[in-house]
């Protein structure tokens, strides 16, 4: 009788949950064409990281800083968007990305080159000579811009593309590539710091792309 003074009641013990309840996944949409690997549930995290994402309070100002610099180039983006049908913001973090929007910079990987007859020698090598940074950019970008019938630059395709464009590495290290979160919630550290040599302690000193087209005010649904 004493022992059974002190049993717990069963129903006041509460189940704990080790994960958080996820969202649904998206409906399929069958007039939506995307990248063989952007399926459902890569289409829910991004959508996801889009819709939850914060610039932490110190980069405020280099966010802003780094939109700037992209709306000072939208001409040339706006020229190269009616070529290979990508939004400009696209275009423009891109550049910002690669070449920190410098004139000469290609968009293949930032090497100054552009009029200087000479061609990239960093991955991919052996592109160009150009005369302009838009025959540069268009030469970049190549077929991946020729989208077929019915291809929408909604949010997850947008990002797909993006991570693309840098490489899928930081996915097997289980966290959300600096390309595109750094300077917001989504991001703290771990980085490549050459090429193939990953520093899990490592933090990145550049602006993301998705703050970038946040600040841009870019809107996916003009792009369905």
């Amino acid at each position: 009788m004493i022992g059974s003074c002190f049993k717990k009641k069963v129903e006041e013990v509460q189940p704990v949950k080790s994960e958080p309840e996820l969202p649904p996944l998206p409906v399929k949409d069958h007039k939506i064409v995307r990248y063989p690997r952007c399926n459902r549930e890569m289409t829910a995290r991004l959508e996801r990281l889009w819709n939850t994402i914060e610039v932490r309070p110190q980069y405020q100002k280099q966010v802003s800083a780094a939109s700037d610099m992209v709306m000072n180039g939208i001409g040339k983006y706006r020229e190269v968007q009616d070529t290979v049908n990508i939004p400009w913001q696209i275009i423009g973090v891109i550049d910002k990305m690669e070449g920190n929007c410098d004139p000469l910079a290609v968009l293949h990987n930032g090497e100054r080159i552009v009029g200087t007859n000479r061609k990239t020698t960093l991955v991919p090598a052996g592109r160009g000579p150009f005369t302009s940074w838009s025959d540069a950019a268009i030469d970049a970008i190549g077929l991946e811009g020729m989208r077929p019938a019915g291809f929408r630059f909604d949010v997850a395709n947008a990002l797909y593309y993006l991570t693309s464009y840098n490489g899928w590495g930081y996915e097997n290290k289980g966290i959300n590539t600096p390309y595109l979160w750094s300077y917001t919630n989504h991001y703290s550290k771990g980085k490549y710091v050459s090429d193939g040599k990953y520093d899990a302690n490592a933090v990145s000193k550049q602006c993301g792309a998705v703050p970038i087209l946040k600040a841009l005010g870019w809107k996916p649904q003009e792009w369905i």
